[in-house]
């Protein structure tokens, strides 16, 4: 299999530190050799689309946020893109291993279902930095043949 476009791990990277600046994580400075072959193994496993859909996911973690609580021995732990890099947490956390707890059957009900919230998070890109993967998503809001569900688009 060829080697991804310099231009997509960029992007991931730019879409990695967008995140860590978001969520207190520790931006890329330094992309060594062992990083960007990582880098290039999880863009080949879905692409850029796939790399998003991880930062969303960790960023509504709560364990991966720092906001949960968590024993004495990792109390001081921080998400890193090392920890992304590796291809056990990333494919455990498409997986939902690092999901928040399900709501009762209750809340169930008042919760925004999951592919609202796929819609939602990529809306907060698009709203964030102009980031919108056509190819994928189909058109941006307020193109001909948008996707995006009515009721999540908020009027201008």
């Amino acid at each position: 299999m060829g080697e991804r476009p310099e231009s997509e791990a960029a992007e991931a990277v730019r879409l990695w530190n967008d995140a860590a600046e978001k969520m207190g994580w520790p931006a890329v400075r330094v992309m060594t050799r062992q990083r960007a072959g990582a880098l290039r193994q999880r863009l080949a496993t879905g692409g850029l689309a796939m790399w998003a859909e991880a930062l969303a996911k960790a960023e509504a973690s709560d364990f991966l946020a720092g906001t949960a609580g968590r024993s004495p021995a990792h109390a001081s732990w921080r998400m890193n893109i090392d920890t992304l890099l590796r291809a056990s947490f990333f494919a455990r956390l498409l997986e939902g291993t690092y999901d928040n707890a399900a709501p009762s059957r209750t809340a169930v009900a008042s919760a925004v279902s999951d592919d609202d919230a796929q819609w939602l998070s990529r809306l907060s890109g698009l709203r964030r930095n102009g980031f919108w993967m056509g190819n994928w998503w189909g058109p941006k809001p307020g193109e001909t043949g948008c996707r995006v569900p009515a009721h999540l688009l908020q009027p201008n």
